[in-house]
């Protein structure tokens, strides 16, 4: 396949050799068409001058007489000879010397002057596209012969000397901005190549090197051929190696060669991490952690044009960083919450108070300095800051639920029923709130969903150090016993609304109310709609109270004439 400048080259040497005869032919006969007008003009001003100027006069005949020789000797276009061109040489130097006495003030003589070096500037030129042509032959035979560095010097050469002509005082005809971009483009191709071969050896290495992991070294030679790209695209812009997108790319390419050994280095402290994580050396994990971070943060800042940059991976980084360095204080926070637990279920509530209070200290310090780490737990975080709002209740609380809670019958130990129902003065100590719409201090709670009381018995294992819950049916049945049921209210004796709960005689287990006043929800599978309620209200009529009616509602239900009681389990093991 043909070279791109030696493709260039050939055709414009083909036609710059027909275009050189015809100029010089053409340039002939213009000159003495021109020459021979110049025997009918009238006398110059310098011949007027000389009339007054003897010096003047003599000048300016003898330069008419060169001239006419000089145009004599090329009439029908006939090729100078040296004594023509002599004589032309003459004539130029003898109107530039009348131009002198003149002090050019004589327009007439300027413009002879100026035709004489263009003619003389004509000729020049000829004789240069000539050489020119030659030294494009010269150099298109070098770049056929592939010796790009021989054809550089004649294509130079051939360049400098079209400069000359298209920047002198020839004529129009005899110059070309077009020839001289093509030799300009040529001379570039061909000083390019040595570049770009460098730049190739350059490439070359720098790859080598990388593949064998030599990081430092490919880097040198990467450097190096970013260097000789950018001089391509500087110097010669409009060859075939000159890429402006490739800066772009080899710039990538050397940030990911230096990117790669920090790579290495941050996922080696990654490992090292884990494995101390594991081990359960926190401090030493959260330390490893920490440098796999900065070595990531270290590639995404410095070599941004790298695929090994990711902000993910520094973030998951410094989430386990977070992590390990966050153990030693989750560990003392579960540490103070089993405290709390044991002495809630000791009844010690003034030493659980205190322990409250330094676990809501560490809880907040923990949350605050260990955002990220997964092993906080925000179930505990509510727990210890519920438990801080209730530390001026936690006595009272104590106070109402210790002393009312009989075994159940034929359960395990342990576990204990609340003899009445859950009266308001309770559930507001413990919820904060009281929904009942027949308000009174000593009245069942009412009108509570089965979520709020699941709620509320979520809320009093915290403060009882010990697990509350709603009793099955099995376990309510079990309370009821199966002699005699015990008096009720019903709508029979209640006047249409609560009582105080516990006012009813207990039956021999100990229980009261647990048929009428408010039915009580039971425990039910989470995943349901609905949850049972058990034995019946001072809504209904006596003989209905005394089945221990159970029916199915919404969870959702707030009803006035229905509450519950709850089960509390003390195991011997901790919480």
């Amino acid at each position: 396949m043909e070279k791109p400048a030696a493709g260039l080259l050939r055709a414009l040497a083909h036609r710059w050799a027909w275009a050189v005869c015809a100029l010089i032919f053409a340039g002939l006969v213009g000159a003495n068409f021109y020459y021979a007008r110049q025997g009918d003009r009238p006398a110059t001003q310098g011949e007027a001058l000389g009339a007054k100027d003897p010096d003047v006069k003599r000048l300016s005949a003898e330069i008419a007489a060169l001239e006419k020789t000089w145009r004599d000797a090329t009439a029908g276009g006939t090729a100078p000879s040296p004594a023509a061109l002599a004589a032309l040489d003459e004539a130029l130097q003898k109107q530039r010397a009348l131009d002198r006495l003149t002090d050019g003030k004589d327009g007439l003589q300027t413009q002879r002057l100026r035709r004489l070096e263009t003619a003389r500037a004509d000729l020049r030129a000829q004789d240069t596209s000539a050489h020119i042509a030659r030294l494009q032959a010269e150099g298109q035979a070098a770049l056929d012969a592939d010796r790009p560095d021989d054809a550089a010097t004649p294509l130079r050469e051939a360049l400098r000397l079209q400069r000359e002509i298209n920047t002198g005082a020839a004529s129009a005809s005899l110059k070309s901005s077009d020839r001289e971009a093509v030799l300009r483009q040529a001379v570039a191709v061909v000083e390019a190549g040595p570049v770009a071969r460098e730049l190739d050896a350059a490439l070359a290495s720098a790859r080598t090197a990388a593949a064998a992991g030599r990081a430092a070294e490919a880097l040198a030679a990467f450097r190096r051929a970013s260097s000789l790209l950018a001089r391509l695209n500087r110097d010669y812009p409009g060859t075939a190696r000159a890429d402006k997108t490739a800066e772009q790319r080899l710039a990538a390419e050397m940030d990911s060669v230096g990117a790669a050994g920090l790579r290495e280095e941050s996922e080696a402290d990654e490992r090292a991490g884990e494995t101390a994580l594991a081990a359960g050396r926190a401090s030493e994990a959260a330390a490893a952690f920490q440098q796999a971070r900065a070595g990531q943060i270290e590639i995404n800042e410095k070599y941004a044009r790298s695929p090994l940059v990711s902000a993910t991976r520094a973030e998951a980084l410094e989430t386990r960083r977070q992590e390990a360095a966050s153990l030693p204080a989750v560990g003392r926070l579960a540490a103070l919450n089993r405290e709390i637990a044991e002495l809630l279920r000791a009844g010690q509530a003034a030493g659980a108070g205190e322990k409250i209070a330094e676990a809501a200290r560490e809880t907040e310090r923990l949350f605050a300095t260990f955002p990220k780490s997964p092993r906080l737990d925000p179930a505990l975080r509510d727990k210890i800051s519920y438990l801080a709002g209730r530390r001026a209740d936690l006595a009272e609380i104590q106070r109402q639920v210790s002393g009312n809670l009989p075994p159940l019958p034929g359960g395990p130990p342990g576990v204990s029923l609340l003899k009445s129902e859950t009266p308001q003065t309770l559930y507001a100590l413990v919820a904060g709130t009281n929904p009942s719409r027949h308000a009174g201090p000593g009245l069942p709670v009412d009108a509570v969903s089965w979520r709020d009381a699941q709620e509320f018995c979520t809320r009093l294992s915290w403060l009882i150090g010990a697990t509350a819950r709603l009793p099955t049916e099995a376990e309510f049945r079990a309370a009821l016993g199966s002699g005699e049921k015990p008096a009720a209210w019903s709508r029979d004796n209640s006047n249409g609304t609560t009582q105080p709960a516990g006012k009813q005689p207990a039956n021999a287990a100990g229980f009261s109310d647990l048929l009428g006043n408010v039915a009580e929800w039971l425990a039910a599978d989470p995943t349901a709609t609905e949850a049972p309620v058990i034995g019946g209200s001072y809504l209904d009529p006596a003989v209905a109270v005394r089945l221990a009616p159970i029916e199915l509602r919404a969870k959702s239900d707030r009803a006035r004439h229905i509450g519950f009681r709850f089960v509390v389990e003390r195991p011997a093991a901790g919480p």
